[in-house]
């Protein structure tokens, strides 16, 4: 269920290009995303950051002049892990892991704040959702983040049907969950899950090309 959940929300931006507003387009281009989780353990707080390039995609329709529907994911490749308490910092290099790997999506209703021949500056807001997965010779691990994120859009209109962007998108989540699986050397594994409520936040900002149909 959790698959097909996943591969929904990353269909998503497709599906709605096929909605037929009055004004339909898709989205894609590159981006920078850093997200932080933030967690207490045993009264500490225990930070962990992870910086990622992203390819960024998106799928907006609008139903009137000023209001839609949009859908903004990331495909996203960390470069490292970063984690910090009590003014110690650990860091941990992409190249440590055999796959690490992260997707985040961004669904719900989008508002023209400006429009013009040439430039437009939609903003959006709704639900998100942040998965991490990495592999590393110790175990794998998956986890998941949901909350609420909002994003804004300057766009500059060449002609009627090809457009450039540059976007700033905030996220954050209030629950987190996940599942780690560990080696112990003998062909075996141990595999725990967990939920619980943890403050994450994330920032993005990105540029691409956008096509309207």
């Amino acid at each position: 269920m959790k698959k097909l959940f996943i591969v929904l929300l990353t269909l998503f931006p497709v599906i709605f290009c096929f909605a037929k507003g009055q004004r339909d387009s898709f989205e894609v281009g590159l981006g920078y995303h850093s997200i932080t989780e933030s967690q207490t353990v045993s009264g500490t707080e225990v930070k962990t950051t992870v910086p990622s390039f992203a390819i960024n995609y998106a799928g907006i329709t609008l139903y009137t002049e000023q209001y839609g529907l949009g859908v903004y994911g990331n495909l996203l490749f960390p470069q490292e892990l970063k984690m910090s308490a009590l003014g110690q910092s650990v860091t941990v290099d992409a190249s440590a892991y055999d796959f690490l790997f992260a997707m985040d999506v961004l669904l719900g209703p989008a508002f023209m704040l400006y429009r013009s021949d040439s430039i437009c500056i939609p903003l959006s807001a709704g639900l998100h959702y942040f998965q991490l997965w990495s592999n590393a010779s110790g175990g794998k691990t998956s986890s998941s983040s949901i909350g609420l994120g909002t994003n804004i859009t300057a766009e500059y209109h060449f002609n009627p049907k090809i457009y450039v962007y540059g976007r700033f998108q905030l996220s954050f989540d209030f629950y987190s969950w996940g599942t780690t699986e560990t080696y112990n050397g003998y062909g075996n594994s141990i595999k725990e899950s967990s939920g619980k409520s943890m403050i994450t936040t994330g920032i993005e900002p990105c540029i691409g090309i956008g096509f309207i149909f």
